[in-house]
């Protein structure tokens, strides 16, 4: 899954000189922008500091993530990813080039404020270079100028958090993170992950971030002067202010697809009146009693052809420590050359298997069904790629704001061999397990959702029906049309798909 959440306030404070008097009480939280500055010996100076600078402020409703790491996927697995992105605002100005930006984590909340003059900031209020917040009519001081506090975690009186022990067995580690601007003109991204986990697991504040040039910048004897990002007032909502959230939720289920002496998984679900639930099964330790089928090695596959049968275990189907009720799969290969099968594969090429899913002692049935395994696609040499044609069977011309949508996919071979049979026979999609998809806004043809090619938050998922993938609608902005591409990896060459006729909108 691909989540974008966008940003539920920001704002960037500032000390800058106007007219001979430093702005510190100024407020700039309904600005378009987020300006990030260091201007130094610029303007006539009344405190002896050559200095003046701006750090930003932002902050994210992390409730999508807390829900999501109680129902689908944990904080703690492998594939889940945090990244932070701010969008750079080009127009002509001078930017600077070759410098550090840093992100720390805040240890006090913040308000955004309404300001919006960012020429003379004269829109007074909180938060500001002096001023974090005001609360029930409390005034809330940052500890030191400019959120500039530093200290480790759950030390008092501070602003920003350099170092922490999240429990996590690595000790006190640095919570600040860096990132390298080269043109001065790039994205920002910065790897979160860390500091979101441990805001999700209780040990951070869920206060923000704040941004600024690192240290060494704000402390040097020159001027960096003006590197600005959309804030969440921008006018297009797909520059605002991203947590973007990455994890693998795909499910690759081979009953359509299954190889010898290649690994593959079968999956087994049990839905009742609409929704998951595990398999209710007579108790062994209290006969006459129900008890849920649930945990690692719950189940029993049994798998056989003729005089050959094989039997494996199956468990629930988890995501870290999140386990998915009513959804339960089992892992397996079948040796190509085993004495009872090689006659009958070297014959037809291809063996179907029956399956049966029981309990442990094989006295409950759960069901049966059958895959067919087909011997591996060897063939004379060519490095012609198939003329694939690719469409989403159940597109909707639109679809609602926060839902989640799922697509099913059909992936027709041009060239395949075609078989004339007497009955009607429909048509079965190629499957692929290594296909990924992307949105793209047809109106500025951007790339909302990006093919996740370093992960598989993108990656399709495959049941006994065929492929298909889930979008959280309330990641694309809505009254927008959008589009589905794909990215596949066919005989060593990677091709985009983007004529797939699969337009829709948000509403």
């Amino acid at each position: 899954m691909y989540k974008i959440i966008t940003a539920s306030s920001d704002n960037y404070i500032t000390n800058k000189y106007i007219d001979n008097f430093r702005v510190t009480d100024a407020n700039a939280g309904s600005a378009g922008t987020l300006d990030l500055f260091k201007l130094y010996n610029e303007s006539f100076s009344t405190d002896d500091s050559l200095v003046e600078l701006s750090r930003l402020l932002l902050k994210f409703d992390l409730g999508d993530i807390r829900e999501l790491n109680q129902k689908k996927c944990s904080i703690n697995h492998p594939s889940f990813n945090v990244t932070l992105k701010l969008f750079d605002v080009y127009g002509g100005q001078t930017t600077p080039s070759g410098f550090h930006v840093r992100l720390y984590p805040l240890s006090q909340s913040f308000d955004e404020g309404r300001g919006r003059d960012i020429v003379k900031y004269r829109d007074l209020g909180s938060s500001n270079f002096i001023t974090a917040s005001i609360l029930n009519g409390n005034i809330n001081m940052w500890n030191s100028l400019g959120a500039n506090a530093s200290g480790v975690l759950n030390d008092e009186n501070i602003d920003i958090i350099s170092t922490g022990d999240l429990e996590d067995g690595e000790g006190e580690v640095n919570l600040y993170k860096d990132v390298y601007f080269k043109t001065g003109k790039e994205d920002l991204e910065i790897d979160v992950t860390k500091i979101i986990s441990g805001t999700i697991s209780g040990l951070i504040p869920d206060c923000g971030f704040r941004v600024s040039f690192s240290p060494d910048i704000e402390s040097d004897n020159s001027t960096y002067f003006v590197k600005r990002f959309f804030s969440r007032n921008a006018q297009n909502p797909t520059k605002r202010p991203q947590l973007i959230v990455k994890y693998d939720d795909s499910i690759q289920d081979y009953h359509k697809s299954m190889n010898f002496n290649v690994s593959g998984s079968l999956f087994l679900n049990n839905i009742v009146n609409g929704e998951y639930k595990n398999i209710l099964s007579g108790s062994t330790t209290n006969p006459g009693t129900l008890e849920e089928v649930s945990g690692d090695d719950c189940i029993l596959l049994k798998v056989f052809t003729g005089s050959y049968e094989k039997y494996i275990t199956g468990s629930s189907y988890s995501l870290g420590e999140i386990k998915y009720k009513g959804v339960y799969s089992s892992s397996f290969l079948i040796e190509k050359y085993d004495d009872l099968l090689v006659d009958h594969i070297n014959n037809s090429g291809s063996i179907k298997f029956t399956t049966v899913w029981t309990d442990l002692s094989e006295k409950t049935f759960y069901h049966s069904g059958s895959f067919t395994v087909y011997d591996n696609n060897i063939s004379s040499f060519s490095n012609s790629n198939r003329r694939l044609v690719i469409s989403i069977t159940n597109l909707k011309k639109e679809y609602l704001k926060n839902s989640i949508a799922r697509f099913r996919v059909f992936v027709e071979n041009v060239d395949k061999i075609v078989r004339y049979v007497k009955i009607p026979k429909e048509k079965d999609s190629e499957i692929f397990y290594n296909m990924k998809y992307a949105v793209i806004d047809v109106d500025t043809n951007q790339y909302i959702i990006p093919f996740d090619k370093n992960g598989r938050s993108t990656h399709l998922s495959v049941d006994s029906d065929g492929m298909y993938f889930d979008i959280d609608t309330s990641s694309l902005p809505p009254k927008r049309i959008y589009k589905i591409a794909f990215l596949l990896s066919d005989i060593g060459e990677e091709r985009i798909f983007t004529k797939t006729a699969s337009t829709f909108r948000v509403i």
